[in-house]
């Protein structure tokens, strides 16, 4: 009967112990949780051919980036525009749309994943959502007049994958086209004698008119001249006379000089005082196909020049302009 007891407290005394060390292993501070899984990630380069121009002023074609792929079942986190090219430029010379697709119906795209002005640190869109079966990821660039020429081996955009989503919800960057500052640009175009100066406004572009100079030499042929510098809308209607009453003129065989700032514009003939208007540049973005005319008057085609041109206008490229 003794030994049954003893062999019974033996083993009371072990669970005891037992149930001890499990509540001390419970509670023990320097016990560690197995890391929970890192998430699978992975990054999507869009490939690009960069913009083609031809020259500054002059029609641009847009740049379209190649197609990539996304894994079904992960969730796209983010999208970024990348690339040495396109995110160093000012801030106006290019503008990029990054949109998903359906391989089944690339034609019509889902969303719009990133729109805006690319720039040295773009903010990164958080699209944050499930990828469905054949979804791919696309960019549209279009370039104003200083886009690069030629070809760049670079990613377009950069797309963040993963088998998790992220906590924080849903944020695209969208920015519309002509926001912001746009990119100064000038030029200094030749004229043909006989050709009054006309400045159009290229493709894809608008722009907000800055500054202009420029020299008209006359012939011999009698008559005065006096330019009148006007602001044509792209259907061809006169908007803006900034002659504002100025009569400023010149006979033959003569120098007369133009400039216009945005202190207003100021004339003046070789040799000879100059005059002055406060008539001031007005602060509008002119649509592509809108051009600045000098429309001197008493112009002789057969031998008046114009020389010594230049011009400055912010520019902002326009996917719809």
């Amino acid at each position: 009967m003794r030994s049954f007891r003893s062999f019974g407290q033996r083993w009371a005394g072990l669970a005891v112990l037992l149930q001890l060390l499990l509540a001390g292993a419970a509670f023990n501070p320097g016990r560690r949780e197995p890391p929970p899984p890192t998430p699978h990630t992975q990054t999507i380069g869009v490939s690009a051919i960069n913009c083609v121009t031809t020259g500054p002023g002059t029609s641009n074609t847009v740049w379209t980036t190649a197609t990539a792929d996304l894994p079904a079942g992960d969730w796209l986190i983010s999208v970024i525009p990348v690339g040495a090219d396109i995110c160093s430029a000012p801030h106006g010379r290019y503008f990029l749309v990054s949109q998903l697709l359906n391989v089944k119906n690339a034609a019509n795209p889902i969303q719009n994943v990133w729109s805006g002005y690319t720039y040295q640190g773009a903010v990164a869109s958080f699209p944050n959502m499930r990828i469905r079966q054949g979804m791919q990821v696309t960019s549209i660039v279009w370039g104003g007049t200083n886009g690069s020429t030629g070809q760049v081996n670079q990613n377009g955009v950069i797309a963040w994958v993963s088998d998790e989503p992220i906590l924080g919800g849903t944020w695209i960057y969208a920015e519309p086209p002509g926001s912001g500052d746009g990119e100064i640009i000038g030029n200094h175009p030749t004229f043909a004698v006989g050709t009054d100066v006309t400045i159009t406004v290229p493709s894809l572009v608008r722009w907000r008119w800055r500054g202009f100079r420029g020299e008209l030499t006359t012939d011999a042929t009698a008559g005065t001249r006096s330019p009148h510098p006007l602001w044509i809308d792209q259907n061809g209607h006169q908007t803006i006379d900034w002659n504002s009453g100025d009569t400023t003129t010149v006979g033959p065989s003569s120098i007369i000089w133009l400039s216009i700032s945005d202190s207003g514009i100021s004339r003046g003939q070789s040799g000879g005082a100059a005059s002055s208007s406060t008539l001031l540049i007005p602060l509008m973005k002119w649509s592509a196909g809108s051009a600045f005319e000098t429309n001197t008057q008493n112009f002789d085609p057969s031998g008046d020049a114009w020389t010594n041109v230049s011009f400055l206008a912010e520019e902002w490229v326009y996917p719809n302009p």
